[in-house]
C-alpha cells in the first residue's frame, strides 16, 4: 500500500464513521418520540457517540499522517529489539517505575488534555481494565508496552503514522513501589492524577521525529520539558539516576553545608533518592529556622560569624531568618523515633480511656494504687485534642447520669 491508498482507506473511513453518526441519530430521535425502551435509547444514543468519536480519531490521525520514513523504520526496529533490556539494566532498583504504551498521539493528548492516566472510579472500561485503574508494565516486563502498545510496529498502515510513546511513571507510594519491585508481565495501578501530582509523570519518551511534537503538547499542557525523552536520551537520563550520590548532592546542597558550620548534626541524614533528598534539604532547613528561633540575636550571631569565609552562605542564612516561624511539626518527624511515638500513642490512648471512665462515675483504672487520678493528670493536653471527637460520647454519658441520679 502506497501513502496515497492510505490516505483514501483513511477519509472512506471517516465518510463511514459519519454516515453512522447520522444514521444513529435518525434511530435514538425516532426511538424517543415513540417511548421505546429506555436501554434501545441509550444503546442508539451510544453508538452515535461512538461514530463521532471514530470520525474525530480518523480525522486526527489523517492530519498527521506522512510518507514511510526509512530512517524512522529503521529507528523503531531499534527499539523494539534493544529498548526493553536497556530499560531493564538501567532502572535502579531504589527507584522501580511503571510503564504505559499509549500507541497514538491522537490518543496522547486527550490523556494530557485531562491530566490523567487512566479512568474514573465511575467510568465506562473496556473489559480487562478496571475503573479507577491504569494498565502498567514494570522494568522486568516493559517488553509488553513497548512491543504491544508503542505503535512501533510498521506493517500495513502503521508506516503512514508517527510512532505512539511510553510514559514512566513513579509509584506513588511504598506499597505500589514494592509492587513494581515484583516484577511480573503486567500491572493495574490507581489511575495517576498527574495535574494534582505531576512529579508522577516521570518521562514521556518517543521516536526522534516526535521529539518537537512531543515538546510542543508539553509546552501546551504544562508538562515539564525536561521529561521529554527520546529512547535514546531516555535510558542516559536512566544511567545517570541509577549512578547518582543522591548523598553528595545533599552534602553539596547549601542548607546542609550552613547547617554543618554552625554545628548541626547532619549525620542522621542518608538519601537514596530524588523524594528523599528534597525532604531531607526540608528538614535541616526547619531546624535551622528552629535553632534560629530559639537562639538569642548573639548566638544567631555568632552562627552567622562561622559563614564569613562563606558570603553565599550567609546570604542563605539571611534569608531563612526572614521567613515565617518553624514548621515544628516538620522539624519533630525529622527527630523522633518510632519508639516514642508508639509510647506516645498509648498515653494517649489510656488517657481518653481514663477521661471517659471518670466522666461515667466508674473507676479508673491504673498501675498507681495509691494515686489512680495519676495517669490523667498530666495529658489533659492530649485529651483537650480529642474534645472534637468525644463531645458526642460525652454527652450522651451526662444525659444518662441526669436520667438515673
Amino acid at each position: 500500500m502506497d501513502f496515497e491508498s492510505f490516505t483514501k482507506l483513511r477519509q472512506d473511513g471517516i465518510t463511514r464513521a459519519q454516515i453512522n453518526r447520522e444514521r444513529y441519530h435518525i434511530l435514538y430521535e425516532q426511538a424517543v418520540r415513540e417511548n421505546a425502551r429506555e436501554n434501545k435509547i441509550e444503546s442508539y444514543q451510544k453508538q452515535e457517540q461512538n461514530a463521532a468519536e471514530t470520525a474525530a480519531f480518523l480525522q486526527a490521525e489523517l492530519e498527521i499522517a506522512r510518507p514511510e520514513i526509512p530512517a524512522d523504520i529503521e529507528e523503531r526496529g531499534r527499539i523494539r529489539g534493544t529498548y526493553p533490556d536497556l530499560i531493564k539494566n538501567n532502572v535502579s532498583e531504589d527507584n522501580p517505575l511503571y510503564f504505559h504504551g499509549v500507541r497514538s498521539f491522537v490518543t496522547l493528548e486527550d490523556i494530557l488534555s485531562s491530566g490523567r492516566l487512566g479512568y474514573l472510579e465511575n467510568a465506562e472500561t473496556s473489559s480487562h481494565t478496571t475503573p479507577g485503574q491504569v494498565d502498567v508494565t514494570t522494568a522486568n516486563s516493559v517488553a509488553t508496552s513497548i512491543e504491544g502498545f508503542v505503535g512501533l510496529s510498521c506493517d500495513g498502515v502503521n508506516k503512514f503514522l508517527p510512532a505512539g510513546c511510553l510514559i514512566a511513571v513513579a509509584p506513588k507510594d511504598e506499597q505500589e513501589k514494592a509492587y513494581a519491585k515484583q516484577g511480573g508481565t503486567e500491572h493495574h495501578i490507581s489511575t495517576v492524577d498527574f495535574k494534582e501530582n505531576p512529579d508522577r509523570i516521570v518521562a514521556i519518551i518517543s521516536t526522534t521525529e516526535n521529539k518537537n511534537r512531543l515538546t510542543m503538547l508539553a509546552e501546551k499542557y504544562g508538562i515539564d520539558l525536561g521529561k521529554i525523552h527520546t529512547f535514546d536520551s531516555f535510558i542516559e537520563h536512566l544511567s545517570q539516576a541509577k549512578s547518582k550520590d543522591f548523598n553528595k548532592d545533599l552534602e553539596q546542597s547549601g542548607v546542609y553545608k550552613i547547617a554543618h558550620a554552625i554545628g548541626i548534626d547532619t549525620s542522621i541524614y542518608k538519601v537514596s533518592d530524588e523524594d528523599a533528598l528534597k525532604n531531607a534539604q526540608i528538614e535541616i532547613k526547619q531546624v535551622i529556622k528552629r535553632r534560629q528561633y530559639e537562639n538569642t540575636e548573639a548566638q544567631n550571631a555568632v552562627d552567622f560569624k562561622k559563614l564569613d569565609d562563606k558570603p553565599q552562605l550567609q546570604e542563605q542564612y539571611k534569608d531563612i531568618i526572614k521567613e515565617e516561624e518553624p514548621n515544628k511539626e516538620v522539624e519533630d518527624k525529622a527527630k523522633q523515633k518510632t519508639e516514642n511515638e508508639s509510647k506516645e500513642g498509648k498515653e494517649e490512648h489510656t488517657s481518653i480511656g481514663d477521661l471517659l471512665r471518670k466522666l461515667s462515675g466508674r473507676s479508673i483504672k491504673s498501675t498507681d494504687s495509691q494515686n489512680p487520678m495519676k495517669s490523667i493528670s498530666d495529658p489533659v493536653k492530649t485529651t483537650a485534642k480529642a474534645v472534637k471527637t468525644t463531645a458526642t460520647v460525652i454527652k450522651n454519658i451526662q444525659l444518662r447520669n441526669q436520667r438515673n441520679p
